[in-house]
């Protein structure tokens, strides 16, 4: 029968749950009742493609091109859409994409990852207390609040301690395990650079978790298999429909794959005072793009911890993998400094096409956290000399901490010159003061003292609930600082809502409102998608991912930025002309791609085809003509997908078009099918004979239809086989419970 200590065990494990749930909602209670919303890249990038979606699905279509940002992209081939995600199209076909529901979706896998990380300890053997210490620790790290605004990569770590408790259960119990666990590492897709480096630490996990190789062989395998079905859909058209798009399918510079947004040394002493990197980047060697890579913070008990494993024998040996899993993901993350880094890209070619090095710190601080859970567990039920060596360790190390951190405070009071504001879609300097210091480093000394405090109670059982009272408010109040004193790289204020809502009342008025396909381009603000809101054509729009080609054409898409011949051809002249003449150049012509860049809509502009069979056939005494001066073209009808134009040509000439070329364009002049041509690097083009034709452009890929099917086909087989073994694990413990009850003594 069931025992009274039994009975508190679960009362414990709950109050542990409960607490971490409870903690969450509070520390994000602003987040949840929407006094603040989410910022930068997801505000500019992720929310309005996410609205995008939805507005797609609920029209009863998956969309595939976006043609407001840029002059267009293939929406469905960038992994970072989510467009093939069952949990993103769901929760957009179910609810929609307002600024609303993709708050509570970032949120609620914030949350999950806690939850996971939870379940993850608990089943690792630690107790209620040291669990709720590392959920805490996890989900406040230095990643959750740096990253913030990337909400497809915190969606993406939510998933990862789910991830490794399924592994736990395929080491333990059944191998079938590994296949539920490969689904959901398909889901991470959206976070394709965080997914390619998880890939990598997942298996450091298994091989150092387990020391052999045959059976954490096998489970990946099944893990990477399943994972790549669900991700199909997602990787197959981005590889595809890359050209003339993106130059990503090619592969990146081994200095920029390893060296761009890489964890710099300097960030080191976020594990002290983080909000140092946010307020005085430059004078840590920084910058503010790198600003949210730069935050390592695992709290005070979370840096005390790692120390005491280090220097323990006993926790050492007891916690050399998951040390080493730690070492592993920080020389990942220096890129070519760590030097594993450039290791990988040559070893992995999948590390070949990911930028952002500064990831791999998601995972050291996991270890971190799951290290701080272990030290917890051992001050709280350890032998007497264990707990009084950790204890007396632990003072001298928070007194060690409390130095740095007023070694922090009096370089941010006497070092710096200015601080930096964070306002709404602003940043400015101002000039730094002995108060800005105090408030930025003061916390860190407070709570170092306090600890230090803590520790003092020593290794007495008679105070044995005190400190773990004590330490587990610690650990909240030091979360608490670390969202109240970072959350300039959470959340933007009320301006943010007030200008949210006035982005989708755009939407709503021009539901159901034709486009023309003849709308004037406008240059827009840099590094935004209004164009999904409002229904104009920007031709610079937040697309990272965008070919450098056309990046160069129209002066640069990102801060500064430049105006440039060809960007007033996209502003100022027709979308769709008609020219006697065009050239051959190759796609890698910098001398071509330079002379097109200074051509404007008032002169004669080239149209150079990179087939040089096609060009062949062209006229080689016509000159260029100015656009919209030779023969005619007419916009019979304009949608996202598909274009009817009606064109009467004086002779055998070329259709261009400044709207994006991507290999799925499909163009029939008569019903007749014609080869759509990538021109001037980034465009389309196609031979038009003499006469008057009805053309018709259609976006038609078919690199997703299959994969899709076969991607969500195994993501339901995932799902009915977690449901069986979870079916046949209740089975066997509520049969083992019977036995128990009713045993005879």
């Amino acid at each position: 029968m069931r025992t009274q200590n039994d009975t508190y065990n679960r009362k414990l494990w709950f109050a542990a749950f409960f607490g971490v749930g409870l903690t969450f909602l509070v520390l994000t209670s602003d987040l949840w009742a929407l006094r603040y919303i989410f910022k930068w890249d997801a505000w500019n990038q992720f929310w309005p493609w996410f609205h995008y979606l939805a507005e797609a699905l609920r029209s009863g279509k998956l969309p595939l091109w976006e043609p407001h940002a840029c002059c267009g992209f293939p929406y469905h081939a960038d992994p970072t859409t989510g467009t093939f995600n069952p949990v993103y199209i769901a929760v957009a076909y179910l609810f929609g994409g307002s600024y609303q529901v993709f708050q509570y979706l970032w949120l609620s896998h914030w949350l999950v990852g806690l939850a996971g990380f939870f379940f993850l300890a608990r089943k690792m053997g630690f107790g209620p207390a040291g669990t709720f210490v590392g959920a805490i620790t996890f989900g406040f790290n230095g990643f959750f609040i740096g990253n913030a605004e990337h909400t497809y990569w915190i969606m993406a770590l939510g998933y990862f301690p789910w991830i490794l408790l399924l592994l736990e259960e395929s080491f333990e119990s059944n191998v079938l395990y590994a296949v539920p666990a490969g689904a959901l590492f398909g889901l991470v897709g959206p976070g394709i650079n965080l997914g390619i480096y998880m890939a990598v630490m997942i298996a450091c996990w298994c091989f150092l978790r387990k020391m052999q190789f045959r059976k954490p062989a096998l489970v990946l395998v099944i893990v990477f298999l399943v994972a790549a079905l669900v991700l199909s859909p997602s990787f197959l058209p981005f590889l595809a429909e890359s050209d003339g798009y993106t130059d990503r399918a090619s592969g990146l510079s081994v200095e920029n794959a390893c060296n761009t947004h890489r964890f710099l040394m300097s960030g080191l002493v976020s594990l002290i005072a983080p909000a140092l990197t946010v307020n005085y980047p430059g004078d840590l060697g920084s910058n503010i793009p790198n600003v949210p890579m730069m935050n390592v913070y695992l709290g005070i008990f979370g840096l005390v911890s790692l120390w005491l494993v280090a220097s323990t024998e006993s926790l050492r040996k007891r916690w050399t993998w998951l040390l080493v899993f730690v070492v592993i993901a920080f020389l990942f993350s220096l890129g070519t400094t760590g030097g594993l880094r450039v290791l990988g890209y040559y070893i992995l070619p999948p590390l070949r096409y990911v930028r952002h090095s500064s990831l791999f710190r998601a995972f050291w601080l996991f270890g971190g956290a799951l290290l701080s859970a272990a030290v917890a567990d051992k001050m709280l039920s350890g032998s007497e000399d264990e707990r009084k060596r950790l204890f007396d360790n632990a003072f001298r190390t928070s007194f060690v901490i409390l130095y740095a951190a007023f070694a922090a405070f009096c370089w941010a009071w006497l070092v710096p010159t200015v601080t930096l504001v964070y306002e709404f879609r602003e940043i400015f300097p101002v000039p730094n003061s002995l108060f800005t210091a105090l408030e930025l480093v003061g916390p860190q000394i407070v709570l170092a003292a306090l600890f230090g405090a803590a520790f003092c109670l020593n290794a007495s059982p008679q105070r044995g609930r005190i400190f773990a009272t004590f330490l587990l408010l610690l650990v909240v109040a030091d979360a608490a600082v670390h969202v109240h004193t970072n959350k300039a790289t959470i959340c933007w204020n009320g301006q943010a809502v007030e200008l949210s809502s006035e982005l989708e009342r755009r939407s709503v008025e021009r539901k159901g409102v034709p486009l023309s396909g003849e709308e004037k381009r406008v240059v827009g603000p840099v590094h935004t998608n209004f164009g999904i809101f409002d229904g104009k054509f920007y031709v610079r729009s937040f697309l990272p991912g965008t070919a450098g080609s056309y990046d160069f054409l129209v002066g640069g898409t990102w801060p500064p930025v430049q105006d440039t011949g060809f960007l007033d051809t996209l502003v100022n002249g027709p979308r769709w002309w008609l020219s006697p003449k065009v050239v051959y150049a190759p796609a890698d012509n910098k001398e071509a791609l330079a002379f097109l860049r200074d051509k404007n809509s008032q002169s004669g502009l080239p149209i150079f085809l990179h087939s040089e069979t096609a060009a062949a056939g062209s006229s080689t005494t016509s000159e260029f003509v100015k656009p919209g001066t030779y023969g005619n073209v007419r916009v019979l009808s304009y949608q996202a997908e598909e274009v009817l134009l009606t064109v009467n040509a004086p002779d055998r000439c070329w259709l261009f078009t400044t709207e994006r070329y991507a290999p799925g364009w499909k163009a029939y002049v008569d019903g007749e099918e014609a080869t759509v041509f990538k021109a001037n690097f980034c465009f389309r083009a196609l031979a038009i004979p003499k006469g008057l034709h009805t053309v018709k452009m259609e976006y038609m890929p078919t690199t997703y239809r299959a994969f899709a099917v076969l991607s969500w086909a195994t993501t339901f087989v995932a799902l009915v086989v977690l449901g069986l073994l979870t079916f046949k694990r209740c089975r066997r413990g509520l049969s083992s419970e019977w036995k128990r009850n009713h045993s005879i003594s």
